[in-house]
């Protein structure tokens, strides 16, 4: 009962501040767009969040939400309205890749949980597995994203900028290895693993895509070229 009274009793402060930059960045996204579903839509999530009476600011800020806690479905469906507002590719897969960061976030919450005994790895053992995947899921999806792209200057640099956080996925993988500990056991480092590969075979993709998208650019052969093109 404490924990599920921390989880819905979020200080004053924080809540104004997280209700307010959310009604800022609502307010511009529906005057922005003309399209009377996308002002719907940025209706709807604004009105989600201010009649939630500040716990769905909470849910989806908070990396304390974890998928065992009864406001992890608030907080992934702010997540769903925030990626169904971003307009681009480009700027989607920005979206989905700040979501497998959020994930690992749960998992380092999850984990530290075990490690002070506060739970049983097994108890959670689902959320454990679901955090992995879904930020698995999502680095994959980011990437299928931007190599649907036109190959340009600017989508060079975003290349640069997915090549920069999916080395430090990467590493921050490496690093919970090696901080596992006996609670866990076993059972998530074969997990661990698949994302630490994925996640070393996505960057290299990204790093060889971003050279040859240079290349193509600097030869002047880059009309109607999609990243994917030249991403295998």
């Amino acid at each position: 009962m404490n924990e599920i009274s921390k989880q819905t009793k979020p200080s004053l402060l924080f809540r104004i501040k997280m209700e307010y930059r959310i009604f800022k960045k609502g307010v511009y996204l529906f005057f922005r767009n003309g399209n009377l579903k996308l002002k719907m839509a940025t209706a709807g999530g604004m009105l989600v969040v201010f009649f939630s009476g500040g716990i769905g600011t909470y849910a989806y800020a908070s990396s304390d939400v974890t998928p065992d806690s009864f406001l992890y479905p608030v907080k992934q469906g702010i997540e769903r309205i925030e990626i169904g507002l971003a307009f681009s590719p480009t700027d989607k897969a920005r979206k989905h890749l700040k979501m497998a960061f959020r994930r690992l976030d749960e998992n380092d919450v999850l984990r530290d949980r075990i490690n002070r005994n506060v739970v049983n790895a097994n108890a959670i053992r689902y959320a454990l597995e679901r955090t992995l995947l879904e930020a698995q899921n999502d680095m994959n999806t980011s990437v299928e994203l931007i190599s649907s792209e036109s190959v340009s200057e600017p989508s060079a640099k975003v290349l640069g900028e997915f090549e920069l956080k999916l080395a430090k996925m990467h590493n921050r993988m490496k690093h919970c290895k090696q901080l596992r500990s006996s609670a866990i056991q076993e059972m998530m480092m074969k997990k661990m693993n698949m994302l630490e590969q994925r996640a070393n075979a996505n960057f290299n993709k990204i790093r060889k895509a971003r050279m040859r998208v240079i290349e193509i650019i600097q030869n002047g052969k880059n009309k109607r070229v999609l990243i994917r093109d030249v991403m295998n």
